[in-house]
């Protein structure tokens, strides 16, 4: 795959994702204003799961993108950085410190793992990309740093609406029913994860086009 083949397809995704949650924005205008209003609060309410559920779909499918991308360019542990070579045995060292103790079998079976991998080259399972269903600030910050990638100023910036997102999402989530949110707030977070969406955008088209899962460089 290539930079720009990469990149246009965070972009694809991106867009039918804004695209589908504009239609929130649309059933307002569905039914009469009688009718809606009658169910207006339950309706605006569960908008923010949905919204919720794109800003964390796109982030986790991004990166597994990004994995299949890195794994396409058949890099042996000396090309890459130790970063991506913890984060490919990410899996293998939870394993590892399971339990009580380790184990001589789970010794030589890292071992072996560990050393196949160095000799065919680079393989990053998919399902190492996690954020454990909260992908709040610093849940992102964990999966960037798994990538060797710093904190975006735009990110921190909005990390108190990062963070309120998905503490609103889990009290709606959980049945919490003191939440109270309208039109304005719904407006505000769709406006919110399109700017989260496109920042997530120059993060990774800058990390592929600088080749920044090569060792040494800069």
């Amino acid at each position: 795959m290539k930079d720009a083949d990469f990149i246009g397809e965070l972009v694809s995704d991106k867009e039918w994702r804004i695209n589908e949650l504009n239609t929130l924005r649309r059933v307002p205008l569905v039914y009469s204003t009688p009718t809606f209003n009658k169910y207006a609060p339950i309706f605006w309410k569960f908008c923010i799961p949905a919204i919720y559920s794109h800003w964390e779909g796109f982030v986790i499918a991004s990166f597994k993108k990004l994995v299949d991308f890195i794994n396409g360019q058949n890099l042996k542990y000396e090309d890459t950085t130790v970063k991506l070579i913890i984060f490919s045995n990410k899996n293998r060292f939870i394993d590892l410190m399971a339990g009580d103790g380790v184990n001589p079998q789970q010794k030589q079976n890292f071992i072996e793992d560990f050393l196949n991998e160095q000799n065919m080259g680079l393989n990053i399972d998919r399902k190492n990309v996690t954020v454990n269903s909260n992908l709040n600030f610093d849940r992102l910050r964990i999966l960037l740093n798994e990538f060797d990638l710093s904190m975006s100023n735009k990110y921190s910036q909005n990390k108190a609406q990062i963070n309120n997102l998905v503490f609103i999402r889990n009290s709606i989530a959980h049945g919490e029913n003191s939440i109270n949110i309208g039109q304005d707030d719904v407006e505000s977070m769709l406006l919110l994860l399109d700017e989260l969406l496109d920042e997530m955008i120059l993060l990774l088209s800058d990390y592929v086009v600088k080749k920044k899962y090569l060792a040494n460089v800069p």
